[in-house]
C-alpha cells in the first residue's frame, strides 16, 4: 500500500508540474512531509479515519478548510451552471421528488445542506416539512430567500456551512444533502458525518445524493486514481478537487452513526456532463 501511495504521489506531482498547478507549487514541502508520514506508518490499508488523523498532524483540519474554502458565489453569479443544464432552478431533483413521494421529510423539521437555488427546499416545504436550508454561497441564499418571500414559502435560508452552522443537538427529523458531500475533503468527511448525526434526532432520516466514480469522465479522480489515500494526495495538489466516494468509503464514513440502506446508482441525465452518475442512499440515525 505504501508503494502504491508513493506511485500515486509521483504521478500527481508530475501532473501538477506539467499543468503548473499553483496549489502544488505552494505546497510541495507539505506533500513531501505527507510522504514521509505515510512511509513511517506503512499500513496495510489506509482508512478515511487514518487519513483524518494524519492530515490533522499536517494542520489540515476544519479550521484550515474553512480558511481556504473556494469561492462558490462566483459560480452562482455565472450565467451557465454545470448542474442546471436541463433542470430549471424552480424544479427539485428527480430523486428528491421520488423519495418525497415515498414519505421522506413529509412532516417535522428538515435541514438541507448545500441548498443552492433552493428548489429542493421549497418543494419539500410545500409538502409539509419545516425547512431550514444552508449554503456557503451568499448570492444563492439571497436569491432563494427573495424567491421564497415572493412565493409565500416558509423556508428559512441561512448562509453557512455544516461545520459552522449552530443548532442544538437532535434539532431535526430529517437532513438532505444533494451534491454537497463530494465537495468535502475526504479527510474531513468523518467530521461531516458527525455533524449530520448531531443535528438529527434518534432514528432521524438522512437522504444523500453525491457524485460517484462511475461518471465519464471520472470527476475529480485525477489520472483515474481511486482510494482514500489518492484523494488526500489529490487534495494536497489541488484543493478544489472533489472527493468522489466509493460505496465502501460511504459505508465506512457513515456506518458509525447511521443504519445505511441500499446505495443506488442513478443516471443524472439533466446535468451538462453526459454519462454522469450519482449515488443515492437513505440512512437512519442509530438510536
Amino acid at each position: 500500500m505504501y508503494m502504491a501511495g508513493m506511485d500515486c504521489l509521483r504521478k500527481l506531482i508530475d501532473y501538477a508540474k506539467v499543468n503548473e498547478l499553483q496549489s502544488y507549487l505552494q505546497s510541495e514541502k507539505v506533500l513531501l512531509r505527507f510522504a514521509r508520514l505515510v512511509e513511517e506508518r506503512k499500513l496495510d490499508q489506509w482508512t478515511v479515519r487514518d487519513l483524518q488523523l494524519l492530515m490533522q498532524e499536517l494542520g489540515y483540519d476544519v479550521t484550515h478548510y474553512l480558511k481556504t474554502l473556494h469561492d462558490w458565489s462566483s459560480r452562482y453569479e455565472a450565467v451557465a451552471r454545470p448542474w442546471d443544464a436541463v433542470r430549471q432552478e424552480d424544479q427539485p431533483h428527480p430523486m428528491i421528488r421520488r423519495y418525497a413521494q415515498a414519505g421522506f421529510a413529509s412532516t417535522g423539521r428538515l435541514l438541507e445542506i448545500g441548498c443552492g437555488s433552493g428548489a429542493n427546499a421549497r418543494f419539500l416545504s410545500s409538502r409539509g416539512a419545516s425547512v431550514t436550508a444552508i449554503d456557503v454561497a451568499r448570492p444563492a441564499i439571497e436569491n432563494s430567500q427573495a424567491r421564497a418571500l415572493r412565493e409565500g414559502s416558509s423556508c428559512k435560508f441561512v448562509c453557512s456551512n455544516i461545520f459552522e452552522f449552530e443548532t442544538p443537538p437532535a434539532s431535526f427529523d430529517a437532513v438532505l444533502d444533494c451534491w454537497c458531500f463530494h465537495h468535502i475533503p475526504i479527510h474531513l468527511t468523518p467530521v461531516f458525518a458527525e455533524r449530520v448525526a448531531r443535528a438529527l434526532k434518534p432514528r432521524g432520516e438522512f437522504l444523500l445524493l453525491c457524485h460517484s466514480p462511475h461518471s465519464t469522465p471520472p470527476l475529480a479522480l485525477t489520472l483515474g486514481l481511486t482510494g482514500a489515500l489518492a484523494k488526500v494526495i489529490a487534495y494536497l495538489v489541488d484543493a478544489t478537487c472533489e472527493s468522489v466516494p466509493s460505496r465502501e468509503e460511504l459505508r465506512e464514513i457513515y456506518s458509525p452513526h447511521f443504519d445505511i440502506g441500499a446505495i443506488e446508482l442513478y443516471h443524472d441525465a439533466h446535468v451538462r456532463f453526459k454519462g454522469h452518475y450519482s449515488y443515492v442512499t437513505h440512512m437512519r440515525k442509530k438510536a
